[in-house]
């Protein structure tokens, strides 16, 4: 079986998946995104997991279930990473590329 990317992976089931699959799996594209920014983050200072875990007050495990995007972090848990790598926290809202239907409120 040949491997394929995450973001090819999701692009063809982002095409042929119902509604609360599309979501389930804009979800699961964000805690990936959110993960690989923490790693790509730590190393690039240089720490392990457990140094950061020891500097943010994170624990190491849930560090890597956060690099995985087996675990969706917290807002004060992002903060306290953020911190502790020295970064800054930016959210973007973009506008999505293709027109979805309005929920009601």
């Amino acid at each position: 079986m040949a491997t394929q990317k995450f973001s090819e992976y999701a692009k063809r089931r982002g095409r042929s998946a119902d509604p609360i699959e599309r979501d389930a799996l804009a979800v699961f594209t964000s805690a990936h995104a959110v993960g690989s920014a923490l790693r790509k983050a730590r190393l690039e200072r240089g720490l392990t997991q457990h140094e950061l875990a020891h500097a943010s007050r994170v624990t190491q495990a849930d560090i890597s279930r956060i690099e995985r995007a087996s675990m969706i972090p917290t807002l004060p848990t992002l903060l306290r990473l953020v911190t502790a790598l020295d970064g800054r926290l930016t959210i973007h809202l973009d506008r999505p590329t293709a027109p979805r239907s309005r929920r009601a409120s």
